[in-house]
C-alpha cells in the first residue's frame, strides 16, 4: 500500500484511529488480526502501526470516526472509469463540501469526503447512495490516498455538511427516531416475520445466533425490542412469536422474584425500544458496528476470572480439551485451590471414582482452603448426570465463582453424547445455570481416542463459548486459546508440572503440582521454526514462512505473533519490495538496498 503521509490530513494521521482490513473490508484490529469494534479504541491503533501490518500482511487500511470532530461523507457508485465521469450527485456535493480532503474509495466507484465539524444527524440513503457519519458513529471508512485534489489539511464546513445532510438526508423517510409508544400498524405475526427480514440483525438473532453480543441474555432483549417495534408493544404477541424463534429456551419460562425470566425481558424491552427498521437497499445485506452499537447500552462489561482475563469468563461455559495425560486435571486443581485462597466458594463435579486416591491429594499440594471447597456425592450410588435437578441445587446452596465438571463426557448419558442437537440440548442448563448465577463453568474434555466417534464429536467444543487446547509439552503445560469471541484468539498461559511428596497412610505419596510461568518465554521458545526458515540468510515471503508453521501445526495467529516477537526483538526484519512483503535475518544484507 501507498505511503498516505503528504496525502490524507495530518489530522487524521495523528489520531489513533486507525484499523486494518482485507478484501471484505470488515475492519480488523491491527495488534490481533482479529475484528475490530469501531466503537471500542481499544481495537484501533496508530496509523504508523496499521500501515505496518497492513504492508506485511498484505491489508489496506482504515479511520475511524467514533469520538472524534471528523465528518465523514460517502457517495457510492458514482464514479464511471470507462468514462471519467462522475454522477451529477457526487460533483454536487463535492461542490458543496469545497475545501474538504475527497478521495476515491476501496472499489475505485465511490468517493469519501473529510472535514471537520459536527453534523444534524447521521444518516444512511441507499436510495441516492449518500452516507454522513460523524463522532457519534462507530463507523469507519477504507481510506486509499487516491485523492481527486491535494488538500492542506482539514477545516470546518460544518455549514456546508448542513446543506447535504438537508438535501440528501431525505430525512421524512430515514431518520430513526427513539420510540417508546412504537408504531399504529397492525400485523399478523407471519406478516411481522417477513417484515421484519429487512434486518439481517433480526435473521441472525431470530435463528437463535448471538449475533456478536455477549451473551444469550444480550440476544434475547435485543430480538425483544425488534419485536416490540412490529407488535407496537403488545407483550402477548412477542411472547408467541418470541416462542416460535431458535432463541427459545427453557429459561424463558423460569420463574425469578415472582414472574417468569421471558415477561421480564419483554416487559424491559417495551420500555426501553429505541429500535427502528434499517432501509436496506438490495445489495446491502451486511449489518455493521453501528446497528450492534443502538443496543449496546445495556450490555454489561465481562468479568473475568483474576489472573485469567481473556480465558475464563464468569457467566459463560468454557472447555479444556486435550490428551489424557496432558495436565487438564492439574489445572483444574490449580484453579480451585486460588480461588478457595481468595475465600471464594468453589464447586467441583467428579465424574469417576478418583477423588480419595488423585483428586483429593492434588488439592492439598495446591494449597486448597478446604472451608471453600464443595464436592458433591454420589446421589444413590450414581453419579449426577446433566438435567439433574440437584446440580443446580448445589450450585444455588454454595453460590461458587468456579464449577468444575470432570469429565465431561461422564456426565452425559450414551445417547445424549452421541448426537449434536442432544450435546446442545443437555448442555444448555450449564449456559443458564453460568449466566444466573454468575460463575465460571469449565467442563473438562478428553480429545478422543481413535475410532470412538461419541468422544470425539466436534458438538462438545461447538457447545461452549471458549475452548483452551491443553498440551503437555515435556512437562510444560500450555493452554492456547483455540475457540473464543471476547478476547484475542491464540492468547497462551503455561504452567510447570513439578512433584510434591506428602504423608500417606503407611508411606509418602507423590503428588504432581503446577506452577504457572512466563508464557511469552515459553512463545518464544517456540519461535526457533522462523529463524530455522532464514538460516539460509534468502529472502522469504510471508507466505513462506507460514507454510513452515503449518506443518508443524501452528494458527495464524501464532505464526503472526511468532514473526513480531522476533522482529522486535531485533533477530529479524521485512523488506517490501513490488508490493510483496519479505522477511530475512536481520544481519544479512538487503538486495533490494543500494
Amino acid at each position: 500500500m501507498k505511503d498516505l503521509k503528504n496525502i490524507v490530513p495530518e489530522e487524521m494521521l495523528n489520531l489513533d484511529h486507525w484499523v486494518c482490513h482485507g478484501t471484505d473490508k470488515k475492519p480488523l484490529n491491527p495488534m490481533t488480526l482479529q475484528y475490530a469494534r469501531t466503537n471500542d479504541s481499544s481495537t484501533w491503533t496508530s496509523y504508523e502501526q496499521a500501515k505496518q501490518v497492513a504492508e506485511e500482511q498484505g491489508l489496506g487500511i482504515g479511520f475511524v470516526f467514533y469520538q472524534t470532530d471528523i465528518i465523514g461523507i460517502d457517495v457510492d457508485h458514482c464514479y464511471d472509469a470507462e468514462t471519467n465521469k462522475f454522477s451529477d450527485i457526487c460533483i454536487d456535493i463535492c461542490k458543496t463540501m469545497q475545501g474538504a480532503y475527497i478521495e476515491k474509495s476501496y472499489s475505485g466507484t465511490g468517493v469519501h469526503i473529510y472535514c471537520k465539524g459536527t453534523t444534524q444527524g447521521v444518516f444512511k440513503n441507499s436510495k441516492l447512495g449518500v452516507e454522513m457519519y460523524d463522532k457519534t458513529s462507530p463507523r469507519y471508512f477504507t481510506v486509499t490516498g487516491d485523492r481527486l485534489k491535494p488538500c492542506d489539511g482539514l477545516v470546518d464546513l460544518t455549514e456546508q455538511a448542513s446543506t447535504v445532510y438537508q438535501k440528501y438526508s431525505n430525512k421524512q423517510e430515514l431518520e430513526q427516531p427513539m420510540v417508546k409508544t412504537i408504531t399504529n400498524q397492525s400485523y399478523d405475526q407471519d406478516e411481522i416475520v417477513r417484515l421484519a427480514q429487512v434486518d439481517p440483525l433480526f435473521v441472525k438473532l431470530w435463528k437463535g445466533d448471538l449475533a456478536g453480543l455477549p451473551s444469550q441474555s444480550d440476544a434475547d432483549f435485543v430480538l425483544c425490542k425488534i419485536l416490540a417495534y412490529w407488535t407496537n408493544g403488545n407483550p402477548e404477541k412477542i411472547d408467541e412469536l418470541f416462542r416460535q424463534s431458535d432463541a427459545m429456551r427453557y429459561k424463558w419460562d423460569t420463574i425469578h422474584g415472582g414472574s417468569s425470566y421471558g415477561s421480564q425481558t419483554i416487559k424491559k424491552a417495551i420500555a426501553r425500544c429505541d429500535y427502528y427498521p434499517p432501509i436496506v437497499s438490495q445489495d446491502d445485506d451486511n449489518f455493521t458496528d453501528e446497528d450492534i452499537a443502538l443496543f449496546a447500552q445495556e450490555i454489561e462489561p465481562i468479568e473475568w476470572i483474576p489472573d485469567w482475563e481473556g480465558f475464563l469468563p464468569k457467566g459463560m461455559t468454557t472447555m479444556f480439551f486435550g490428551d489424557g495425560g496432558s495436565g487438564k486435571s492439574l489445572i483444574a486443581c490449580h484453579l480451585l485451590s486460588k480461588a478457595t485462597q481468595r475465600g471464594e466458594n468453589v464447586c467441583y463435579f467428579p465424574g469417576e471414582e478418583n477423588m480419595k486416591k488423585i483428586v483429593i491429594p492434588r488439592l492439598i499440594v495446591a494449597g486448597v482452603d478446604t472451608k471453600f471447597m464443595h464436592v458433591p456425592q454420589k446421589v444413590k450410588g450414581e453419579f449426577l448426570k446433566f438435567g439433574n435437578p440437584k446440580i443446580e441445587k448445589y450450585i444455588q446452596k454454595w453460590q461458587p465463582s468456579i464449577v468444575i465438571f470432570d469429565p465431561l463426557i461422564k456426565f452425559f448419558s450414551e445417547d445424549d453424547s452421541n448426537a449434536s442437537l442432544s450435546v446442545r440440548r443437555v448442555m444448555e442448563p450449564l449456559y443458564e445455570m453460568a449466566e444466573y448465577y454468575n460463575c465460571c463453568i469449565i467442563v473438562i474434555h478428553h480429545k478422543p481416542k481413535s475410532g470412538n466417534g461419541a468422544m470425539g464429536s466436534a458438538d462438545f467444543k461447538n457447545s461452549v463459548r471458549s475452548a483452551i487446547d491443553v498440551v503437555n509439552n515435556d512437562g510444560t503445560v500450555i493452554l492456547t486459546l483455540e475457540k473464543t469471541n471476547l478476547s484475542k484468539k491464540g492468547s497462551q498461559k503455561c504452567f510447570e508440572i513439578d512433584v510434591k511428596n506428602i504423608q500417606g497412610k503407611n508411606q509418602e505419596i507423590p503428588v504432581p503440582f503446577v506452577t504457572e510461568v512466563d508464557s511469552e518465554q515459553q512463545g518464544e521458545e517456540n519461535d526457533d521454526w522462523v529463524l530455522e526458515v532464514l538460516k539460509d540468510g534468502k529472502l522469504h515471503t510471508a507466505e513462506e514462512i507460514d507454510e513452515k508453521g503449518k506443518v508443524i501445526g501452528l494458527g495464524f495467529h501464532k505464526r503472526i505473533d511468532a514473526r513480531t516477537r522476533l522482529r522486535d526483538k531485533g533477530l529479524i526484519r521485512g523488506t517490501k519490495k513490488d508490493n510483496k512483503y519479505f522477511w530475512q535475518l536481520r544481519n544479512n544484507e538487503n538486495p533490494f538496498e543500494d
